[in-house]
């Protein structure tokens, strides 16, 4: 049981993550690749806090919010003016510098070796150490992140940003400020993606930077776009067939590279198969842009 607790666990994180990115490239049109880059500056911040400075989970879980929305603020005021493979190469670039960071500033970061010791997670002074109760708290922040994602899609704001989605020439002759919007959305996907990063330092208790490389971003893309864009359902869906999938084939008894190498064919059966029968995701409404 604390195997699938764990597992769950994993899969409510990538929920987080992928929520997050849906809110700015499923309904604002942009396509990010410095996904990554945010989980990590958010887990690291956690990781910091709560090693050096003896913070509590919610106290390191607002810093870590905190830091992330300025390093998003300070990243998409120059770079959200781009447009197209502009954009998309900065966010890389984002992605690139972050890991070079995380790698090598080893007063700080610990450089290569990572941090360890996080402590184990303490909500109103009930240490979690069991899997299952760990599962609880992770479960419940995805819960307010889907309602948080959802009740903003659903205000005016909501509809602001598809609209900016869809044309962002007509969006700026409607009047709406462009810029302001990418970057509040830019922020708030950010946020989105440091509580993953927070909860995966608590889970793991132990991070280092190849956590957070490209292959991150590109597995967030790929459950995303598995899931479906538009859709709190196709935001969990996603997560659980790719996450989920390669471990249910140890329940048929296979396992070491054989696990990888089935799951990695699969992965790309799945991606086809999405692709030609249902390009807008197995539960979304509309396609990734």
């Amino acid at each position: 049981m604390e195997y699938i607790a764990t597992l769950l666990t994993q899969i409510a994180i990538y929920v987080v993550a992928v929520a997050a990115l849906d809110l700015l490239l499923g309904y604002a049109g942009i396509a990010s690749l410095g996904h990554a880059a945010f989980i990590g500056i958010g887990a690291y911040t956690a990781a910091i806090f709560a090693t050096t400075l003896h913070l509590g989970f919610i106290l390191s879980l607002v810093a870590s919010i905190a830091v992330t929305s300025l390093i998003a603020l300070a990243v998409g005021i120059p770079t959200l003016r781009l447009s197209g493979d502009y954009f998309v190469l900065a966010t890389f670039g984002l992605g690139s510098v972050t890991s070079a960071v995380l790698q090598n500033w080893v007063d700080v970061t610990n450089g290569p070796f990572g941090i360890y010791g996080i402590p184990v997670l303490d909500v109103l002074g009930v240490r979690l150490i069991s899997p299952g109760r760990f599962l609880i708290v992770a479960a419940a922040v995805m819960a307010i992140v889907l309602v948080v994602k959802q009740l903003l899609v659903r205000s005016p704001f909501g509809v602001v940003l598809r609209a900016v989605g869809a044309d962002e020439l007509v969006a700026a002759v409607s009047g709406k400020n462009v810029t302001l919007l990418r970057v509040t959305v830019f922020i708030i996907a950010g946020a989105g993606a440091a509580v993953a990063g927070v909860l995966q330092a608590y889970d793991l208790r132990f991070i280092d930077p190849t956590l957070f490389t490209i292959q991150l971003t590109v597995f967030v893309w790929a459950a995303l776009y598995v899931g479906g864009c538009g859709s709190w359902l196709g935001n969990i869906v996603g997560p659980l067939l790719l996450f989920g999938m390669p471990e249910a084939l140890r329940f048929v008894g296979l396992a070491g590279t054989t696990v990888a190498e089935i799951r990695d064919i699969l992965y790309g059966a799945l991606l086809i198969a999405v692709t030609i029968y249902r390009p807008q995701g197995i539960a979304g409404t509309y396609r990734v842009r």
